[in-house]
């Protein structure tokens, strides 16, 4: 490590940080920061104040630290071009703000625990169709579309509003992108892993509902059959599922950028034909989280009807002048929990079955970072080289 302070002197070596000043930080794996630094509680000394932290990935941060930690005003573009400008606390995104993709489409809203929290609008930059929502925990749980003039447009993205973001490399023509299928029970914290996996190896997020939801606003054949049985809130079958997932799978956009398959397939028949397409599977995430976490994870959350933020009252406890109006979901019940758990355990084996050469079990039970920190040592080597 190699510190430069302000007042001119250079420090080397593992004891480089003495005191407290503005530096200029060069760290042994190549990161860099600058900005002022304080003396923490544990004894080091960390960034404090407004600072730029540029990393060897090509990620940049710049704006507020507390004690180490982003929080404040901030903007962190991520190495495949996405950038986030907008609040921090505790070091992720959290209050209102605004991430742009690198394709320009673009999300506005607020964001807590580094996910889509709370009210917000998606903009697609290809058509001009935006979505104007409610966000929970990275998800849109309710939601409009406006299309331009008022006309209805093939929506190739995702009702949780993730984006067409190219990949972060210069894929060889000759390999195939990325294609990546992950799976989990209910609340295994598949939605935040997602978000990651999208915004770092630039793949298109696919989930069931999203395409089905774009095949209906597309106007496709497959689209209309799905509406009918939706609007009389019939389970859509296999058949037309499969048929969503073809349409989808064969536009450009995922022929060049692979694809992120969520929750997708969900049964033995949806594994099969899935395989019948002779796509590159390169990795079957599947996150592994025990029931009884599941159904402590569901059953704890609860929500504030007047902001939309979310908590929990084991692992996010609500401010106590909050904690009289907190609702909880009607599916967020253990009544509701159990029955998609075991409808998940009935198919996921055979399901998994077929996917025996390229799965990969991670640990779902640690935090999201962690979790994080395994998938993306996984998918980080089948990373498309460049030609």
């Amino acid at each position: 490590m190699q510190v430069d302070y302000q007042d001119g002197r250079l420090e080397k070596g593992l004891n480089a940080l003495m005191r407290p000043g503005l530096v200029h930080i060069l760290h042994e794996n190549g990161d860099v920061f600058d900005g002022p630094i304080v003396l923490a509680n544990n004894g080091e000394y960390v960034p404090h104040g407004r600072g730029i932290y540029k990393w060897r990935s090509g990620a940049v941060y710049e704006g507020q630290y507390d004690h180490g930690l982003k929080n404040g005003l901030g903007s962190y573009r991520y190495p495949n071009g996405t950038i986030y400008r907008g609040s921090w606390k505790n070091g992720v995104k959290s209050g209102p703000g605004t991430i742009t993709y690198t394709n320009g489409d673009k999300f506005s809203g607020t964001f807590a625990d580094d996910r889509k929290n709370g009210k917000g609008s998606y903009t697609y930059a290809s058509t001009g169709a935006q979505l104007m929502g409610e966000w929970q925990l990275g998800e849109v749980v309710s939601g409009k579309w406006i299309f331009p003039n008022g006309k209805p447009v093939a929506m190739g993205g995702s009702m949780r509003g993730s984006a067409l973001i190219p990949s972060t490399v210069d894929v060889d023509k000759k390999s195939p992108p990325l294609g990546i299928i992950i799976s989990g029970a209910p609340a295994s914290g598949k939605g935040t892993q997602c978000e990651k996996i999208r915004e770092e190896f630039g793949v298109i997020h696919l989930s069931t509902g999203d395409m089905l939801r774009a095949a209906v606003a597309a106007g496709s054949e497959i689209g209309m059959k799905a509406k009918e049985i939706m609007e009389q809130g019939g389970l859509v079958p296999d058949e037309i599922v499969i048929g969503a997932i073809k349409e989808r799978l064969a536009q450009p956009d995922v022929q060049e950028h692979g694809f992120l398959l969520d929750g997708f397939p969900r049964t033995p028949a949806q594994a099969e034909a899935l395989k019948a397409l002779g796509l590159d599977i390169h990795v079957f995430l599947m996150l592994d989280v025990p029931d009884h976490m599941i159904l402590e994870r569901v059953t704890g959350r609860r929500v504030d009807p007047e902001t939309g933020n979310s908590y929990h009252v084991k692992f996010k406890p609500p401010p106590e002048e909050v904690e009289h109006r907190l609702i909880q979901r009607k599916d967020d019940t253990e009544d509701c929990v159990k029955p998609r758990l075991e409808n998940f355990h009935q198919n996921i084996a055979s399901v998994r079955g077929h996917f025996e050469d390229v799965l990969v079990k991670v640990d779902g039970t640690g935090k999201p970072l962690e979790v994080w920190e395994t998938i993306h040592n996984r998918l980080a080597p089948l990373r498309p080289k460049t030609s």
